[in-house]
């Protein structure tokens, strides 16, 4: 059990440091507790990563936050069309998923598997995974604010 331990932590170690790296191109910033890293820009959080330990393999979920701080009125509108046909296409084709997290926040996630003995390629691909969800995050904001502009259009007419 300890080399497990030991490895867990030697890959939560390095998750650290690729979002570290990530964080200071960027010029973002990032805190970490015993389960997750977050990430914040301007002030505003932008995502979170936590790994899942298996025992063949791990996963890493990127978790990008598409809109926080709604009101009860945006989180409803929002609510309203965030499973149209456009923005589940769109999911699918981010092979995402999206979900809100207490009623203030909507969220993008993505997991990223990998079996232990693919441990080279894990900073590549985690910043791979990162930058391309970041990407996917803001695309779908701007979806989704125009499918309310939209909708919203077409109540007022």
């Amino acid at each position: 059990m300890p080399d497990t331990k030991q490895r867990n932590l030697k890959i939560l170690h390095l998750i650290e440091s690729i979002i570290h790296d990530f964080c200071k191109v960027l010029g973002a910033s990032y805190y970490t507790n015993e389960e997750a890293v977050m990430v914040s820009y301007e002030k505003e959080d932008l995502f979170y990563v936590f790994p899942e330990f298996n025992k063949d393999s791990y996963n890493i979920n990127i978790n990008c936050i598409v809109f926080q701080d709604l009101t009860m009125s945006k989180a409803a509108k929002l609510r309203a069309i965030y499973k149209s046909d456009e923005v589940a296409d769109y999911i699918r084709e981010c092979d995402s998923s999206l979900w809100f997290l207490d009623d203030s926040r909507l969220i993008i996630s993505n997991t990223i598997e990998s079996k232990y003995s693919d441990y080279a390629i894990l900073k590549s691909s985690l910043l791979l995974g990162i930058y391309n969800n970041v990407q996917n995050a803001r695309e779908l904001k701007d979806k989704l604010e125009a499918i309310l502009v939209e909708s919203g259009t077409i109540t007022a007419n």
